[in-house]
């Protein structure tokens, strides 16, 4: 099943991801995701809802750069089987907000992602990490057998105590 490059855009004067190709497409259709469940989280609508934690220079280069990491290693398939999340409140320009946040919720049960509690205090899945998911997700189960091809680790900034705020993703084959 090829990743789902005919996501609507929506929001082309909110647009940040200025790419040929493919990253154009996903990354916009990933923001609209976000404004989408921002809005709802606020009951507003997408065009008036406020925008500020992923509209960071992190937020918009994360997206940009799964789109262009997918595109260039011509992944089709995203197996997702669940997020793992923390516990407890986190601090952001809408005060103190409980884990996981409005939009990290609504995000993922528009997806249908399960969330996995973490014993970890603080928030694993943002609303940037929750709109990647659900967005390019293509299935929640791995083959039944598969060999590993390549490993990739990203890094948090956030440091957390019983947990090394990574993310890895694998780059599987699955048996015939």
């Amino acid at each position: 099943m090829p990743l789902p490059h005919n996501i609507p855009v929506t929001f082309k004067e909110r647009n940040t991801c200025y790419m040929k190709y493919d990253y154009l497409v996903v990354g916009s259709g990933l923001y609209g995701a976000i404004f989408a469940h921002e809005a709802k989280a606020h009951g507003k609508t997408p065009e008036t809802v406020m925008f500020h934690e992923v509209g960071a220079v992190d937020s918009i280069v994360d997206v940009c750069s799964v789109a262009i990491c997918l595109d260039d290693l011509g992944i089709e398939d995203i197996v997702v089987e669940s997020l793992s999340e923390g516990h407890g409140t986190i601090r952001c320009a809408h005060g103190l907000m409980p884990i996981p946040v409005p939009a990290v919720v609504n995000l993922c049960q528009a997806g249908n992602i399960a969330l996995t509690p973490a014993p970890v205090a603080g928030e694993l899945v943002t609303p940037t990490g929750a709109a990647i998911v659900t967005a390019l997700r293509t299935s929640e189960h791995l083959p039944s057998r598969y060999h590993i091809e390549a490993v990739g680790y990203g890094a948090g900034k956030r440091p957390y105590e019983g947990c090394s705020g990574t993310l890895r993703c694998l780059l599987v084959h699955a048996d015939a």
